[in-house]
């Protein structure tokens, strides 16, 4: 007998605690942007029309050597952020950056439904 794991509805592709790279499209404005602060069923907003947009692709962020690689030197614009918004203070500060293996190994094992 197979059974059929349901994938969860959402906002976002990803749907875990996590934060993910996420890459963005405005479909209004046609800008497209890339960041590694981005959460399940949070947006950002375009700078340039101003409207929240939900990142159309999330995956893992690497980890090599256990460090994570994201250009910290980079400006994350928190007013323009649905998660530090809500927070009140900067997304990336939160303690869980990461899932664990096995949830991982969950998401790789949702997109490889989708294929």
């Amino acid at each position: 007998m197979l059974s059929a794991v349901k994938k969860k509805q959402g906002l976002t592709p990803y749907q875990g605690n996590a934060r993910r790279f996420g890459e963005f499209y405005c479909s209004d404005c046609k800008r497209r942007w890339c960041s590694a602060n981005s959460w399940a069923n949070k947006g950002q907003e375009c700078q340039r029309c101003g409207v929240n947009i939900y990142p159309h692709k999330q995956t893992p962020l690497k980890k090599p050597d256990g460090l994570d690689k994201s250009d910290v030197s980079k400006q994350h614009p928190q007013y323009l952020c649905q998660k530090c918004k809500e927070l009140g203070f900067y997304c990336r500060n939160l303690s869980s950056g990461y899932d664990s293996q096995e949830d991982d190994e969950l998401s790789f094992e949702f997109d490889k439904l989708k294929l």
